[in-house]
């Protein structure tokens, strides 16, 4: 057994880890429907080993990622079915969780209906944090907007550099980041070309956010949020529907995806009123801290 680390793969590495994901997915009695994420340039540290490969007899046999875009970490990992139950992935987590013993929190991020989760989950204590819901826009035809009492129309205004002052502790706040996370992550956000931050603006004064990024013929929402003294007056709506609308004008031959978590029902309900169906569900299993400190 060989475990080699790297903060890039490869396009030979990938294809490695493509196939053996794939096996995996069939492995499991329903098939899921994994897809690793393969870039690290999302991570806070991009060049930091983040990528565990482990080969048993020259074959890659089990794969392990760690993504931390702040000081709470999440892995998602899968070992090929005739290398189960040998240890292959408590070996790569402990090699992954020495390397980052730095993280405030560690989750191990798999699927509901992966039959191979429940006794992993156990032998680790894990215990479920939250869900994340993959939602896809089916094309229905938008509803009427009812505006609540005293709603004024949203502007969506796409942020720069230089509006951190504004957005950055607007971001930590509603999504429960720490200020040096939430200035990261925007900073990353806004140099990454594929994309889109925007300041969700009454007025002259800005009530919240919502981003997208285009990849593989995806547009994908997340981060819509507005700020907690203000919900209830239709400005979440009025986000959703502007990203919408710029999909519509721009994007319209792309797929239409959203990213929401379970931590937040009202933006889930908002979505599945404008059409969005739920493909995948992942669910975050929080690791004990004696998990992380093994050694």
């Amino acid at each position: 057994m060989v475990i080699k680390s790297f903060h890039y793969i490869d396009e030979s590495q990938e294809e490695q880890i493509r196939e053996l994901e794939e096996i995996c997915n069939l492995a499991e009695k329903p098939s899921l429907q994994s897809y690793v994420y393969l870039n690290s340039q999302a991570n806070a540290d991009p060049d930091r080993d983040c990528f565990y490969l482990l080969y048993e007899d020259g074959n890659l046999a089990g794969f392990l990622s760690v993504f931390a875009a702040g000081r709470d970490g999440e892995i998602t990992s899968f070992v090929h079915p005739k290398y189960r139950r040998r240890g292959f992935f408590t070996a790569l987590l402990k090699q992954a969780s020495q390397e980052w013993q730095d993280l405030k929190s560690l989750s191990l991020v798999a699927q509901p209906f992966s039959a191979s989760v429940p006794a992993v989950v156990k032998k680790l204590n894990a215990s479920l944090a939250f869900s994340e819901y993959m939602m896809t826009y089916r094309r229905k035809p938008l509803p009427k907007l009812k505006n609540a009492k005293g709603f004024q129309p949203v502007s969506l205004v796409k942020a720069k550099p230089e509006d951190a002052e504004r957005a950055v502790p607007l971001l930590a706040a509603l999504f429960s980041m720490e200020l040096e996370d939430a200035d990261g992550w925007f900073s990353r956000l806004c140099e990454s070309p594929d994309t889109s931050v925007f300041l969700a603006c009454v007025g002259n004064a800005v009530v919240g956010t919502g981003c997208f990024s285009i990849e593989e013929e995806r547009m994908t929402i997340f981060a819509v949020g507005v700020k907690k003294a203000l919900r209830g007056r239709g400005y979440g709506e009025g986000i959703l529907r502007g990203l919408m609308e710029h999909w519509e004008q721009k994007y319209k031959d792309l797929d239409l995806s959203a990213e929401l978590d379970s931590e937040h029902p009202a933006a889930v309900s908002l979505f599945q009123k404008y059409g969005f169906e739920t493909d995948i569900q992942f669910d975050y299993y929080k690791l004990p801290q004696t998990q992380m400190a093994a050694k």
